[in-house]
């Protein structure tokens, strides 16, 4: 018997597991995204030349192409994810100082970024079932793209009211808890605990 799409949507939907994989993508995820959008104030706040903002993007990209090709991740899982979700929040702390010896710490989201999508999405399609798969990892990414569409505007206001400094701690504090908090629902699991 065919499984239907609207079951296999719904199954993966109830399945407790995968709500905090897309939940710890969707973090993970939205943290480098709003990075990103606060790159531009951030860099001006520390007197970038407008002119470097290019250069200083074209090796952000190429970092993230590198550690894309490079690093191919099957162990250590859950000790990476806890590294991303750290790295999350104290990105955006060492942002928050407007250290200019600390401007490269950028890079620590980039990182995120790279890395931790292949073995969440890996991990979700575990629950998946293999007919449908590509519109469940649509409808995942779907999920994750509209938390960032809502935090968006949220980490937009808080920025415009507390300030870039304030900004900056109050969300890498929220996007590292909430990571935090996912990957330790997930050890319930064994989600990414390695095989024996």
């Amino acid at each position: 018997m065919r499984l239907s799409a609207w079951h296999a949507i719904t199954s993966l939907g109830k399945n407790v597991e995968a709500r905090w994989l897309v939940l710890l993508g969707a973090v993970l995820g939205a943290s480098t995204y709003m990075a990103f959008w606060l790159s531009a104030p951030y860099y001006e706040s520390m007197h970038v030349p407008l002119v470097w903002f290019s250069v200083i993007l074209a090796v952000r990209s190429a970092w993230k192409a590198w550690l894309s090709h490079k690093f191919h991740q099957t162990r250590k899982l859950e000790r990476n994810m806890l590294v991303y979700a750290g790295l999350a929040g104290l990105v955006y702390v060492a942002m928050a100082t407007k250290q200019l010896w600390l401007i490269w710490a950028v890079l620590g989201h980039d990182i995120v970024q790279a890395l931790q999508s292949q073995p969440i999405t890996a991990k979700l399609n575990e629950h998946m079932h293999h007919e449908y798969r590509a519109t469940m990892n649509s409808l995942v990414n779907l999920v994750q793209r509209l938390l960032y569409s809502l935090a968006g505007p949220l980490v937009g206001l808080l920025v415009d009211k507390a300030g870039l400094q304030t900004g900056f701690l109050i969300v890498g504090a929220i996007c590292s808890a909430v990571a935090f908090a996912a990957i330790f629902k997930l050890r319930r699991f064994g989600t990414f605990a390695d095989a024996a």
